[in-house]
C-alpha cells in the first residue's frame, strides 16, 4: 500500500482562517465633525453587518480624505476583508497593500495579504509578510503557523516542524499549533510524536474529525493500537467527508482486509475524494 503523507491541505479547515478574514476596529478620529463619517466608521467595522455594507461605508469614510492615517490603514483593511469576501481578490491585494503603507504597524494587514497571496500560491510574497509581522512580533502566531504552512506545501517538513515547534513552546494550549506540528512530525516518519499531538488536540476537542482522522493514520502506519476506532469515529461525525473513507479503506489495506478497503475506497470516490491513486483503484475494483 502506498503510504501517503498527510498534505498540507488537510491543515485547512473549509473556512478561511480566522486572522485572514479579520475586521479592525476603526477608532473615530478625534477632529471629525461629521455624524456621516462617523456612522460610516462604524458601519466599515460593525461585525454584523454584510460585506457589501462593509466595502460600501468604508468607501465612504476613505473619500472624505479626513482621516488621520491609522485609521485610513484600519478602514482599508475592513474594506479588503469585505471585497475579498465578495471574490476580487485583485480588489482586496490593493486595501491591504494601501493599509500597510498608511500604516506598516499595523499587522492585520500583512496577514491578510500573506492570506491572498497563499491562495494564490505566491508563497514568496506571502513569507515576505509573514516576516514583517515576526520581525514586529515575534510570538505571533498566525503568522508563525503561516510560514509553517507554506513550509509544509513545500514538502519541507523539516523546516515547517520548526516553526510549529516554536509555536507550540510560545503557545502550548493552542490546538492548531499542536495539530500542525503533528501533520509535521507524520510526515517526517516521527509517528508517536505527530499520535502524541493529535491526541492533545482530541483531548480537549473530542469531536475534531480531522485529528482524528490524522491520528489514526500515524497509529495505522507506526504499529499503534486505536486506528480503526479513530476512522470509525470520524466518520460517525462527519459522514459525508470523503477524506475519512479514504483513510480508513487506507487502514484495511494496509492490514491486509482488502474486501473492506474496497467497500471504503467506493464511497471515498462517490463522495469525490481526488486522488489520482484512487482512480486507478476504481478501475481495479471494476475490472
Amino acid at each position: 500500500m502506498r503510504r501517503l503523507p498527510i498534505r498540507a491541505a488537510m491543515l485547512c479547515a473549509l473556512a478561511a482562517p480566522a486572522w485572514a478574514t479579520a475586521l479592525v476596529m476603526a477608532p473615530s478620529p478625534a477632529r471629525a465633525q461629521s455624524n456621516d463619517l462617523l456612522i460610516a466608521l462604524q458601519v466599515c467595522a460593525d461585525p454584523d453587518r454584510s460585506a457589501h455594507d462593509h466595502r460600501t461605508f468604508c468607501r465612504r469614510a476613505l473619500e472624505t480624505g479626513e482621516l488621520p492615517p491609522k485609521t485610513v490603514a484600519q478602514v482599508w483593511v475592513n474594506y479588503g476583508v469585505a471585497t475579498v469576501e465578495l471574490g476580487d481578490l485583485n480588489d482586496g491585494l490593493m486595501a491591504y497593500t494601501r493599509a500597510i503603507v498608511a500604516d506598516p504597524t499595523l499587522l492585520q494587514a500583512y496577514l491578510n495579504r500573506a492570506s491572498i497571496n497563499m491562495t494564490r500560491k505566491k508563497y514568496d510574497q506571502a513569507l515576505a509578510d509573514f516576516d514583517a509581522v515576526l520581525a514586529r512580533d515575534e510570538r505571533n502566531i498566525e503568522a508563525r503557523l503561516g510560514r509553517g504552512l507554506i513550509l509544509l506545501e513545500a514538502e519541507r517538513p523539516d523546516l515547517a516542524l520548526a516553526e510549529f515547534d516554536l509555536a507550540v513552546t510560545q503557545h502550548p494550549r493552542d490546538s492548531q499549533a499542536r495539530f500542525n506540528r503533528g501533520v509535521a512530525y507524520h510526515n517526517l516518519g516521527y509517528y508517536a510524536e505527530a499520535e502524541a499531538d493529535f491526541s492533545a488536540v482530541i483531548s480537549r476537542s473530542p469531536n475534531d474529525v480531522r485529528a482524528l482522522v490524522n491520528r489514526g493514520r500515524s497509529r495505522s502506519v507506526g504499529g499503534m493500537d486505536g486506528a480503526q476506532g479513530d476512522f470509525d469515529a470520524a466518520i460517525e461525525l462527519a459522514p459525508e467527508w470523503s477524506a475519512a473513507w479514504f483513510a480508513r479503506g487506507q487502514y484495511y489495506d494496509l492490514v491486509g482486509d482488502a474486501e473492506a478497503a474496497n467497500r471504503d475506497f467506493r464511497r471515498a470516490y462517490e463522495l469525490g475524494h481526488q486522488d489520482p491513486w484512487l482512480v486507478q483503484r476504481m478501475r481495479e475494483i471494476s475490472g
